[in-house]
């Protein structure tokens, strides 16, 4: 059904989103091991001059990685609500299809409804040809 198909490609989408989150975390906690060691790495360089330009080097390279970071967790953190907008069609959608199953239910509790009164009427037949029969 469209429902199944849609359903389906939902899922894809939220293992997309659920991957691009890991990877950011991942890249995040990576990195900030990165300028940890670069950190402790300079604490040992004893020529003051070249201790200064490296540490420039990676206080620059961390206000670069800082703006693209918050670049891509801001983005993300865009796709949230447009993810939960989608999760609410998604459970619409279920809803949809189980109303649809409900209303194709109810002819055959009709049938089920005129079948017991015919039972009704036939047990009433047999419980009067009975007494009959057997004088009761």
């Amino acid at each position: 059904t469209v429902a199944k198909f849609w359903e389906n490609q939902w899922s894809d989408i939220h293992s997309r989103y659920d991957d691009l989150k890991s990877v950011l975390q991942e890249i995040g906690t990576k990195t900030a091991e990165y300028f940890q060691e670069m950190e402790a790495n300079n604490v040992q360089i004893n020529n003051e001059e070249l201790k200064k330009k490296d540490a420039e080097r990676t206080a620059a390279l961390r206000v670069r990685w800082d703006q693209e970071y918050e670049a891509a967790a801001t983005s993300l953190a865009s796709t949230e609500p447009v993810l939960r907008d989608g999760d609410d069609f998604m459970y619409l959608l279920r809803n949809e299809v189980l109303r649809s199953t409900v209303l194709e239910s109810i002819p055959s509790l009709g049938q089920i409804s005129k079948q017991a009164e015919m039972l009704s009427v036939n047990i009433k037949s047999f419980e009067k040809s009975a007494k009959t029969i057997f004088k009761i």
